[in-house]
């Protein structure tokens, strides 16, 4: 009698785990939620100079931009505390940070200044390099709805390679609201921050170079 009654119970809980497995096959949303990757870009500044008042003059060109390796992955970091970081995994960079970071700051280069001829190396021989712009990030990743920091030594180099100026810049941006969106655009006005910096240093070394 208790072999039957057992044997009762083990078929009613094999039947409930067929109905359960066949409800988790016909509606799989509710068996297993699969979160959405959100992918990232920093973005270039808004042309300020109008195409007519660009001169024909400057060449710069982007030499390297380099970064740490603890960057060098397609989640985005964050701070959660001293030492401590957070590395997502659900909100990305859209394509490698070193790549978007050298076309973001060679295209703010193109807007600030009061020229187009902005190139990115590997350029070849070819085009006749009259600035070459060198940069080497040593910190860039900020915390969830606080500050986004950014430092980098870069260097203003002649066509020739021979440096013109070396710098460290220190900056820091604030995120305007909670969630990596926020963070990535207060990273954002850093490279912008950091291009103007930059593009301070390229007019002011062809002043000299002019002989105002």
């Amino acid at each position: 009698m208790a072999r039957g009654a057992n044997n009762m119970m083990h078929s009613i809980s094999f039947r409930l785990v067929l109905a359960a497995f066949g409800a988790c096959l016909l509606v799989p949303a509710g068996c297993s939620r699969t979160q959405q990757s959100r992918f990232y870009l920093l973005t270039s500044v808004p042309e300020v100079a109008p195409e007519a008042a660009r001169e024909e003059g400057s060449l710069i060109g982007v030499r390297s931009v380099q970064l740490p390796e603890y960057l060098d992955r397609p989640q985005i970091v964050s701070v959660v505390g001293a030492n401590q970081f957070r590395i997502a995994e659900f909100d990305r960079w859209a394509e490698p940070l070193a790549t978007n970071f050298a076309a973001v700051l060679a295209e703010n280069l193109s807007m600030l200044l009061p020229t187009n001829h902005v190139v990115i190396s590997p350029w070849g021989t070819d085009p006749a390099v009259n600035f070459q712009v060198v940069v080497n990030v040593t910190q860039f990743h900020g915390q969830l709805n606080g500050k986004a920091s950014l430092t980098a030594r870069w260097a203003l180099l002649g066509g020739d390679g021979a440096a013109i100026l070396r710098r460290r810049s220190t900056l820091s941006e604030s995120a305007t609201a909670e969630g990596y969106a926020a963070l990535v655009a207060a990273q954002n006005r850093l490279v912008t921050s950091l291009s103007r910096e930059i593009v301070e240093a390229i007019n002011t070394s062809s002043r000299h170079a002019r002989g105002n």
